[in-house]
Formats: C-alpha cells, structure tokens, sequence
C-alpha cells in the first residue's frame, strides 16, 4: 500500500507506474480467494465454490484488463502505420543513418531504425538542461544528424534538412503528428 501511495503522490497519472505494482497482483488474489473460504458456509461444497470462484477471477482476469487497460487501443494497429516504424523505412535506406529525436521525450524512433543515438543529448527530457536545449539546436543549426524527428512542431531552422515524411498518430487519448526531416546539405 505505502508503494502505491509514493508512487502516485507526486499527482503525475503514467499508466505505465502501476507495473511496479502489478507483482503483488497473486498476494491480492490469493488473499481474495482466502476471505471467500472464509466467508463460504462449512458445507462439503465449500471447496468446489471456493475453487470455481478463483477460477473465474483467474480465467476473467485477462478479459478485464483487456477491458479496462488504457495501453490496448493499438494492439489492433499494424506497427508498420505507426510512425517510428514508418520513419524507420526511411532511414534504413539512407547510407547515413544517423538520427535526432527533437523537441520531445524519445518516441521509440530509435529503437524502431535500429539506430543508437549520435550524442549524449538524444531527445528532449522532461527538465529544462540550458546545455542540453543549446547542443540540441546546435545539431540542427549545424546539420549533425541525416535526419530529425519532431513532434506536433515542424523546424524553424531548414537550411539543412528538407522535410521527407509526416503523419500522426493517436497516442494515450491524444493525436500527435510526426515529421521526419533528412539532411539535404553536406556538412564540411
């Protein structure tokens, strides 16, 4: 319980937070299973009832976070429409492959090319690093990368990078829009 409560005091909702927790997850259902038997008259038939209830909890489990789960909505969704993989057709065709995640927290764009990131600063981080913000404008302002992935905003600076693909994508309840830039210059 003390897990639960730190883990979310700080007010921010990631679904993805609940995972630590998930392990407790057959001490709980172990307990549920315990209060039933308890609960259950002292009849011969106890321990049948008793076992049909858990394995409709253990059978209905799945059913319900198939339901209830906020991260199934793309489960149905081909990962070649999505756009780090998308992208990622791109940038495997190139001779130089590398990449810079723009102006927002990494999106799996490098994961998807098979590209390991250029430098330490990669992406965007949800802190405000006055070094990291200036080497990530210094990569685009000096064309370090073959290409740049930037979400919801397009590049201000083009001189060298020309834009090659977009599209969007819906992703927890909100549609973000991708464009995928690729150098055009070369760079000294």
């Amino acid at each position: 319980m003390c897990l639960f409560v730190f883990t979310y005091l700080n007010g921010r909702r990631y679904p993805y937070y609940a995972l630590v927790l998930s392990v407790f997850a057959p001490l709980g259902l172990a307990a549920v299973c315990a209060g039933i038997r308890r609960v259950l008259p002292a009849q011969a038939g106890r321990r049948a009832l008793a076992a049909a209830v858990t394995a409709a909890l253990i059978l209905g489990s799945p059913l319900l976070t198939l339901h209830a789960s906020s991260n199934t909505y793309l489960m149905r969704t081909d990962k070649a429409d999505l756009p780090p993989y998308r992208f990622a057709r791109i940038i495997r065709q190139a001779e130089d492959q590398t990449l810079l995640n723009y102006g927002f927290l990494d999106g799996g764009f490098y994961f998807a090319a098979g590209v390991t990131p250029a430098g330490p600063y990669f992406c965007t981080l949800n802190i405000d690093l006055p070094a990291m913000n200036q080497a990530l404008q210094n990569s685009i302002r000096n064309g370090e990368t073959a290409f740049v992935v930037t979400r919801q905003t397009q590049l201000k600076d083009t001189r060298h990078y020309r834009l090659v693909d977009e599209c969007s994508m819906t992703f927890e309840g909100r549609v973000w829009h991708y464009y995928l830039y690729q150098r055009v210059t070369e760079i000294p």
